[in-house]
């Protein structure tokens, strides 16, 4: 993922750091009760809320995790022992 987000512009980069920090700390906007960030949630805590954020009408959460996933997506395919298996040679 770092080799990816060093290639893009710096803008860019800004404002993915700035969706990292505003989902990591989401959870205690929208689960009031935890009052943690979304790391320090237990498992099953955190895969409520992932799902929670896949499937939710309000525009700029799943915005933010629809950006976050593209990234993953790219990131796994920028491995190269993923990218061997799709790139002949």
């Amino acid at each position: 993922a770092r080799s990816l987000l060093e290639a893009t512009p710096r803008l860019f980069q800004v404002f993915f750091r700035l969706t990292l920090f505003l989902f990591e700390w989401s959870p205690c906007v929208h689960h009031a009760p935890a009052r943690m960030p979304f790391t320090a949630l237990p498992l099953a805590a955190r895969t409520r809320f992932i799902q929670s954020c896949m499937t939710r009408q309000i525009s700029p959460i799943r915005q933010l995790f629809l950006m976050i996933r593209f990234v993953v997506v790219l990131s796994h395919f920028d491995h190269p022992e993923v990218s061997s298996r799709w790139i002949p040679g």
